[in-house]
């Protein structure tokens, strides 16, 4: 592209450091701003117009916008921030679309020949508008932009060029969509004689503006188009309406980015259709009822992009800020109305400087090659000089000349290369430009749909998207497919491993747990939770299964197998907590209990050893022990309790056989008396009795481990074992019992031999 004239420069221009903003006189801010808008520091734009330090009315030394600048590098952000403060009054007209309709007087019987606009186009000026250039370079997101403002596709640039033209020369087939959408005349010559077809660049571009030219009559109103009768392209059908059987409409301009519309037209009849779709797929979404049409779509009802069209079903609120009437909708392919140009320039700001001359080497004189560009965003286009992408051809040739110098404005560095001060504005700048753009979706709720209600959100989904329904809304239902899609297989595979339990291993499991990830990853909520108890359960049983079979191996359960036991109570613990009535707990359970059983018996048997092999120890070491000279334990309350009883019960019979009469003739013959039985010598609490008494408390507790055993079902041939021992010792325990009995008697003999020896000494001191 030819460059003319050189572009502004920045603060520094004249060689020293730029001071703040604020300090700036305000031709020098309006450098700045102008330069901020030209490189897309949105943050600077914003601070500078909130703080009244610029004008969205200043121009540069060549005479360019702001809004011009921006539109040219595709700066969107900047673009909107520009019209919210009114940059669009310099460039709207208020009939720019009736005005321009005589523009194409040129018909097919009058041929190439009409180069030049008649009636009231004949009398405005060229227009270089900001809609001109971003459609020159591509920038989408810009266009929608412009468009929606009220920026008309019809005007003309130096070379009679309309929007349709230049975007057929970019060659970029959604801009040359977009502003077919907008009303065109395909026919409209140039100053050159070239109708937008003869410049088109790529062969989508020539395909669909010979499919208007072949098209003569609307199918909705039966109009013929013609010089008075634009075409407007249905975004659905893809074919051509008239303006009175079509409406113009705002939808979301992408899937995944809230708050981004872009104006459409659509066909009476198919608008219909779609609202229609629409509703069937919030119906197929939403078959319980359980969601709002917010919660569907992600929004919350206060949300200012969330509208719900007057009049209309709910489904309008997909088409979020759709339209606040049916007017206001149809204005933006009609043009917004606006005040008369009152400002200099308005209307028809003069061309950049530099226009120059017709293009050649196409038929009737349009050159095959064009600029290109793209959007910041949805794109990789630049400026000239800045890095833009552009085909060999002169701007002015397409009646589009840009200032000379780098349109990649000023840098953030002085001429000797250190960094500038920050100020305040700056850095409030910054802050702008580090909000993110837009706002993302909330997470989806989940519709708690069924495998049942696929197959009806398939066909709903399928005749949205042929409709060119909502994007929102199809994407919204795209993922309800594929959540719904999961949990059915995650449902499956769940009544799959619930057939089989008890599984033979864990990893049966698997394929479960796969599916039950992959719905939890798409949005599916507290549903699959009931899936992953399934699977968390036939992992348990699997585990009880494990450790019962390592277990099931032990002859006699120790304390060796400790580590084992306690592994069989956890996991048992595990797997009752999630299902208590797994077929699995009750042989788990009493193998546990059985086993449990076991290590006990083992305990009191070695313990009842233990204590026994003390005794003999004991019976060793006190043999000869005198126990007499021990201290006789204190009686019980129950020793001295039976004492009593025993005296009484003596007395008694005492007194019985003295009340007893005598026999008659004499006396009776003296019976023989009943031999005596040797007194028990007093129990002396010598160490070997109390060694017995702890081995009687032994067997106790061994008997009472045997029981527990027999009832736990524990091996036959072990109980009989060890109830065998327990006989032993019990005999072994009797008769040390008896002997230690024995040995007292005999140091009790001793000791009494000795009191009456002692008596009998005393009584010779006395008599002495």
């Amino acid at each position: 592209m030819a460059h003319h004239g050189k572009a502004p420069g920045g603060p520094g221009a004249d060689g020293s450091a730029p001071s703040a903003v604020e300090d700036m006189t305000p031709e020098a801010r309006n450098v700045e701003f102008i330069n901020a808008c030209k490189t897309g520091k949105y943050g600077l734009c914003k601070v500078m117009l909130a703080s009244s330090l610029a004008s969205v009315r200043a121009r540069d030394a060549t005479g360019w916008s702001p809004l011009l600048w921006s539109s040219f590098n595709g700066h969107h952000r900047v673009v909107e921030l520009l019209l919210d403060h009114g940059a669009a009054d310099d460039w709207r007209d208020e009939n720019n679309i009736e005005d321009m309709l005589e523009a194409t007087q040129a018909t097919e019987e009058d041929g190439p020949a009409a180069q030049a606009p008649t009636g009231a186009a004949a009398h405005r000026k060229p227009l270089n508008s900001p809609l001109h250039w971003a459609v020159y370079r591509g920038h989408l997101r810009v266009v929608w932009i412009l468009l929606r403002a009220g920026f008309s596709s019809s005007d003309v640039d130096d070379r009679g060029n309309t929007a349709l033209h230049l975007a057929a020369m970019n060659g970029n087939i959604d801009v040359v969509r977009s502003i077919m959408m907008s009303g065109v005349q395909v026919r409209q010559l140039n100053l050159d004689g070239n109708d937008p077809l003869a410049v088109a660049s790529s062969a989508d571009a020539r395909a669909l503006l010979r499919k208007a030219a072949e098209q003569r009559v609307c199918p909705g109103s039966k109009l013929e188009f013609g010089p008075r009768q634009p075409q407007f392209l249905c975004f659905s059908t893809g074919l051509f309406y008239s303006d009175e059987a079509s409406n113009q409409i705002q939808v979301p301009a992408f899937a995944d980015t809230p708050g981004v519309m872009r104006p459409v037209r659509v066909s009476n009849e198919r608008e219909y259709e779609i609202r229609d779709a629409q509703a069937a797929l919030v119906a197929a979404l939403n078959p319980s009822g359980r969601l709002s049409l917010e919660e569907i779509m992600g929004a919350s009802p206060d949300d200012d992009d969330f509208t719900l069209g007057e009049g209309v079903t709910g489904i309008d609120a997909t088409n979020a800020g759709l339209a606040e009437s049916g007017e206001a909708a149809a204005g933006l392919s009609r043009g917004a109305a606006s005040s008369p140009p009152s400002a200099p320039g308005a209307g028809g700001f003069p061309p950049a400087p530099g226009v120059g001359s017709g293009v050649s080497g196409a038929p009737g004189g349009a050159s095959a090659g064009t600029g290109t560009g793209s959007d910041e965003e949805h794109g990789g286009g630049s400026g000239v000089g800045g890095g833009g992408a552009g085909r060999d051809v002169d701007d002015a040739a397409v009646g589009l000349t840009s200032p000379g110098g780098s349109i990649g404005g000023g840098s953030d560095e002085d001429d000797d290369g250190t960094e500038r001060k920050r100020d305040s504005v700056a850095v409030r700048a910054a802050k702008y430009d580090a909000e993110p753009e837009g706002s993302e979706f909330p997470r989806d709720r989940d519709e708690h749909l069924e495998a049942d209600d696929i197959p009806a959100l398939r066909k709903a989904m399928s005749a949205a998207s042929q409709l060119s329904a909502s994007v929102w809304l199809v994407a919204r239902a795209e993922r309800a497919l594929k959540r719904v899609t999961a949990w059915a297989e995650a449902e499956r595979e769940a009544r799959l491993v619930a057939s089989r339990r008890p599984v033979g291993r864990a990893a049966e499991t698997k394929p479960l747990r796969q599916a039950i990830a992959r719905a939890t990853a798409l949005g599916v909520d507290d549903r699959i939770t009931a899936l992953g108890d399934v699977a968390r359960t036939a992992e348990a049983e699997s585990r009880v299964r494990d450790v019962v079979r390592v277990c099931s191996t032990i002859p006699l359960a120790t304390h060796d197998e400790d580590a084992d036991l306690a592994r069989l109570a956890a996991c048992i613990d595990e797997l009752r907590a999630l299902d208590p009535g797994s077929s699995v707990l009750p042989a788990a359970s009493d193998l546990l209990v059985r086993l449990g059983i076991e290590v006990e018996l083992s305990d009191a048997v070695l313990a009842l050893d233990a204590t026994l092999a003390d005794t003999e120890k004991t019976f060793a070491e006190c043999r000869e022990d005198d126990p007499t000279e021990l201290p006789l334990p204190e009686p019980t309350p129950e020793e001295l309790e039976a004492k009593a009883k025993a005296e009484a019960e003596a007395a008694a019979a005492k007194a019985a056989a003295a009340a007893k009469p005598k026999p008659r003739g004499g006396r009776a013959a003296a019976a023989e008396p009943e031999p005596e039985e040797e007194p028990l010598p007093p129990l002396y609490p010598s160490p070997q009795l109390q060694a017995l008494t702890k081995v009687q408390e032994s067997t106790k507790q061994v008997a009472l481990a045997i029981e527990r055993a027999t009832e736990a079902g524990a091996d036959a041939e072990l109980i009989e074992a060890t109830a065998g021992k327990v006989k032993d010792v019990e005999a072994r325990r009797e008769a040390l019992w008896e002997d230690e009995i024995a040995r007292i008697r005999v140091f009790e003999a001793e000791r009494i031999k000795r009191e009456k020896k002692k008596k009998k000494g005393k009584k010779k001191k006395k008599k002495a």
